[in-house]
């Protein structure tokens, strides 16, 4: 059996549709989902050891940020090769 949250907020407009409240069935599905959601997330990233930092996945605002600074530069320039090094 599965409830989506979208059946769960059309119950929420129903119930504040009778009472005239809106706020309170709103912020209850809202408090439902993350009280089923965050634990799921949690249990789901430290059962698969951590694999969305190893693959590349953006994991902060950070790196999101920086990659996006990086795409917009581009490519980084070949360093040229001082010959008296060699």
């Amino acid at each position: 059996m599965m409830i989506t949250i979208i059946e769960l907020m059309g119950q929420a407009r129903i119930i504040a549709n009778i009472n005239y409240r809106n706020l309170e069935p709103i912020a209850l599905v809202d408090i439902f989902f993350l009280v089923v959601s965050v634990p799921s997330i949690i249990a789901l990233n430290t059962s698969s050891g951590g694999t969305a930092a190893k693959v590349g996945a953006i994991t902060t605002s950070r790196d999101f940020e920086q990659r996006r600074a990086s795409a917009r530069r581009g490519p980084r320039p070949k360093m040229a090769q001082n010959p008296s090094t060699r």
